[in-house]
């Protein structure tokens, strides 16, 4: 099975062992502690969606 890398904190499969979440058609993957950060952020941020609507795409180029 091929060693995938977490591409938020780039923990590898490997070294994690089991607990990772891998995209059809793609090789990104997350673990289960991101995903865990992940959902607890969401769960606790009210109103999520409308903040990112609210992020401007040149805010982001420029950081």
């Amino acid at each position: 099975m091929k060693n995938y890398r977490c591409c938020f904190c780039g923990r590898s499969r490997e070294k994690m062992g089991e607990g990772f979440v891998i995209s059809k058609g793609t090789d990104e993957a997350l673990c289960d502690l991101c995903i865990t950060d992940i959902v607890i952020l969401l769960h606790n941020e009210r109103k999520v969606a409308e903040k990112l609507k609210s992020i401007q795409s040149e805010d982001i180029i420029k950081s």
